[in-house]
């Protein structure tokens, strides 16, 4: 691959983005970032590079903007308990979920006015839809922790009891947008649950809300979500409607500049300030007033000038996926001239290059981030582009004229992008060997004599993969790795599969079915129906064949599982509450039903205990079962105990030794509650138990008959 290189001028400002970009990163550490800054200048200084003083200037700007945006993000004022605040919604609602900048609240009945960080608010039911730039007033528990909505980071979580608009409107800029809006989600409205549709509506202004998890994830494994994480092209073609709108207005090229701005403006409010999106119009922004006023700038100028002054406007976005993958890819495909050398410049080739260029670029940070690398990525996107620029263009000129005609072409054109996505989503995935290994065979290929090596290299590599991994031989038990949640899968030596709790996030879920190559489920369990337990089953029914689904019977279950339970019904599931004392035997596997034992307030102690027993082993899994319970229930033995409720203090230490397993399996991910609690896992280990953790080793499998020595 040849490599296209920046021009002096781009060198500078792209390493001023640099500079500040380091200069935000050394924000945790203020006395590392001053003896690196006042080194850079001395070098400067000694040197007389007067491009390294304004480098260390750069520096210390980004440790300033990253000092103002950890004031942001402290927990001011945060204090756990009921609390009413009158704020502005910064993201549109997702299943009741949005991000809220509160501007005062009321504390014990005494309003304020709010200075402290963002909040996440969750509405259970979700019945009052929000959108971004709405005021609203919210009631309910304030939690203290931190996340992520919307890729901007928040330090408090409000459980809403009650959300309600003051002002549905918001400003003229917002009203405009979301006027936009409203006209892409009308347009569709004929289409309402269609995936196409969906992708649509991704494509044209960023909305992937009605968006399934499961189609997301198959984009993301198959490398092709960028699409829906509007940029580039999205600008361009919102430029391009936009000029055709305002044409008669634009009378010279600085009007036209001007407008072209004002349009841009709107297209971030319109797309929910996405960084992908921030990014492509600050540097679209720049390239018009360039041509405007006559000053020569080239792409990578643009870049550099768009990413430094973003960061130096909110330092929150070197921390945001989205705008590092957005500034790589972009940087990738600046660098690439053309795939392979030797061949001549054409479409498909312009294509493979531009592609070739993007993926390398991500492939650091994908791996990063998601530990995983599609590796045929690029043929994927090769076949999909056009497909994609066709759906939009088509979306975007029918939803404008309202031609449903083109609309429904576009929906057709989306529906095929993501049957490109689902059968790419399952070809190979690598890890940082496996990009080693791509890389030095990308270098291999310029060397003519090599070539022949790197094809055979790479077909061996994809067969392997592709065959690599299955079900385990035998009999055996499989905790997956959701994490903060519980799912495990039970195998049979006659293929019968049961899954118990499908963890919070159903693609999480769907790529542990995959990794085992489970293709029906006889039996589903939801221990109790808490979102760690329940998530991740929304889409199972829709992929998979399930012989039953047994619940525990609670009567405030929630909506979530009431939708679940909806869709195995008219599934033709048959449903079931086991009751205790129940033995069910499923070809070698014995199930016996020991809890709950009554009705509990608490859903955690409301959960299905079972004892399963394949092959003369046996292993208790006890949902989120607290010491009332377990107290409750009595001891029960059992040679592999799942720990409930994640390891927390909730346990009774006691009954869990009572139960005589000599291996305990954790379940738990990254959270802010403190599981495992260090007391619960040092009583086991003392008493001699083996401790596993999904967050330390992943998947656990186990291999039935359970022997002590198994690792």
């Amino acid at each position: 691959m040849t490599i296209a290189r920046p021009d002096p001028v781009g060198w500078t400002f792209l390493s001023l983005a640099a500079a500040v970009w380091v200069g935000i990163g050394l924000t945790s550490q203020p006395t590392l970032g001053l003896i690196v800054i006042v080194l850079t200048i001395a070098v400067g200084g000694v040197r007389r590079s007067l491009v390294i003083v304004v480098l260390a200037v750069a520096m210390g700007l980004g440790v300033v903007s990253g000092t103002f945006a950890a004031d942001r993000l402290a927990e001011v004022h945060l204090v756990d308990g009921p609390v009413t605040t009158r704020g502005r919604a910064m993201s549109d609602s997702v299943r009741g979920t949005f991000l809220l900048q509160p501007e005062s609240a009321s504390v014990s009945g005494s309003w304020m006015v709010w200075d402290g960080p963002l909040l996440g608010v969750t509405s259970d039911d979700g019945s009052t839809p929000v959108e971004a730039g709405q005021v609203v007033e919210v009631s309910g528990r304030l939690v203290v922790g931190g996340g992520r909505i919307a890729g901007r980071s928040f330090q408090g979580r409000i459980r809403a009891r009650s959300v309600e608009i003051f002002d549905g409107a918001g400003t003229p800029l917002v009203a405009v947008a979301n006027g936009i809006r409203h006209r892409v989600s009308s347009g569709l409205a004929a289409w309402d649950g269609h995936p196409g549709a969906a992708l649509v509506s991704g494509f044209l202004i960023g909305d992937t809300r009605r968006l399934s998890d499961v189609d997301y994830d198959v984009l993301r494994r198959a490398g092709l979500t960028h699409f829906v994480a509007v940029s580039g092209s999205n600008v361009a073609l919102f430029l391009g409607l936009w000029w055709l709108l305002v044409g008669p207005l634009a009378g010279g090229p600085r009007w036209r500049a001007m407008l072209g701005i004002v349009g841009l403006i709107v297209f971030v409010v319109v797309t929910r300030w996405e960084p992908s999106v921030l990014r492509a119009s600050v540097m679209a922004g720049l390239l018009l007033v360039s041509r405007a006023t006559g000053v020569a700038l080239s792409g990578w100028s643009v870049l550099g000038l768009a990413v430094a002054g973003l960061l130096l406007w909110s330092a929150e976005l070197a921390n945001s996926v989205g705008f590092q993958l957005s500034v790589a890819a972009t940087l990738g495909v600046m660098a690439s001239v053309r795939a392979l050398p030797n061949v001549r410049p054409n479409f498909l080739g312009s294509a493979i290059s531009v592609t070739l260029g993007a993926q390398v670029a991500v492939a650091p940070l994908l791996l990063y981030h998601f530990g995983s690398l599609p590796v045929l990525s690029p043929i994927a996107n090769v076949v999909a582009a056009p497909l994609v620029a066709a759906a939009t263009t088509t979306g975007g000129v029918g939803l404008l004229l309202g031609a449903g005609w083109l609309t429904r072409a576009a929906v057709g054109l989306a529906s095929v992008v993501l049957d490109i996505a689902h059968l790419a989503s399952g070809w190979p995935q690598v890890g940082w060997a496996g990009f080693g290994m791509m890389v030095l065979g990308l270098v291999a290929l310029r060397y003519r004599p090599l070539r022949p090596a790197v094809v055979v290299a790479v077909v061996g590599f994809v067969v392997i993969t592709a065959t690599a991994g299955g079900r385990p031989p035998g009999a055996s038990v499989v905790f997956l790795d959701v994490g903060q949640g519980d799912a495990i899968l039970v195998f049979g030596s006659d293929g019968e599969v049961i899954l118990v709790d499908g963890g919070p996030d159903p693609p999480l879920l769907l790529a542990g079915l995959r990794r085992y190559d489970v293709e029906r489920i006889d039996l589903l369990i939801l221990s109790h129906p808490h979102a760690d337990h329940l998530a991740g089953f929304i889409d199972v029914v829709d992929r998979y064949q399930v012989g039953a689904f047994w619940h525990p019977g609670s009567p405030d279950s929630g909506a979530q599982f009431a939708e679940l339970e909806r869709r195995f019904v008219e599934a033709g599931v048959p449903v079931v509450v086991p009751a205790p004392g129940e033995l069910v035997r499923l070809g070698e596997i014995r199930i016996e039903v020991l809890g709950p034992l009554r009705r509990y307030d608490n859903l955690n102690d409301q959960s299905i205990v079972a004892r399963m027993t394949v092959q003369s082993s046996s292993v208790l899994l006890a949902g989120d079962a607290e010491a009332l319970a377990q107290s409750e229930l009595g001891p029960i033995p059992a040679d592999i105990l799942k720990v409930p409720h994640h390891g927390s203090s909730t346990n009774d230490p006691g009954w869990l030794l009572a139960t005589g397993a000599s291996l305990a399996v954790i379940q738990v991910g990254e959270n802010s509650f403190g599981h495992p609690a260090p007391e619960i896992v040092d009583a086991l280990v003392s008493k001699g138990v083996r401790v596993q953790r999904t967050d330390h080793d992943h998947d656990v499998i186990i291999r039935m008959p359970f022997l002590d020595s198994q690792p």
